[in-house]
């Protein structure tokens, strides 16, 4: 077995073997595996201990929801101000009359 004598001359020949040995797009064998693990494993090591702290995460999504709705309803209350005025005035009526 013939070693190479600069390990630097040995690095970049390994680093050309394996650049033909794989794409270079794809990741090696289970490293998104491991990758997802480790990020799963600090999400919850970063769980709040306190009783508000909990709370606050669990209304996360419940506050996004609100506010899509609060965006729709903008986007919704605009195309009825577009309406052409008789049909305005005929939705006013049967507002004013249907409410006590």
């Amino acid at each position: 077995m013939n070693a190479d004598p600069d390990p630097i001359q040995r690095l970049f020949r390994l680093a050309q073997e394996s650049a033909r040995s794989q794409s270079p797009c794809e990741p090696p064998y289970g490293f998104t595996s491991r990758v997802l693990a480790e990020v799963g494993a600090g999400l919850r090591d970063r769980v709040p201990a306190s009783a508000w702290g909990r709370l606050t995460l669990a209304a996360l999504p419940v506050a996004a929801l609100a506010t899509i709705a609060c965006f729709q309803w903008k986007n919704f209350a605009a195309s009825v101000m577009d309406a052409p005025e008789e049909q305005q005035l005929a939705q006013t009526f049967l507002q004013t009359a249907l409410e006590p």
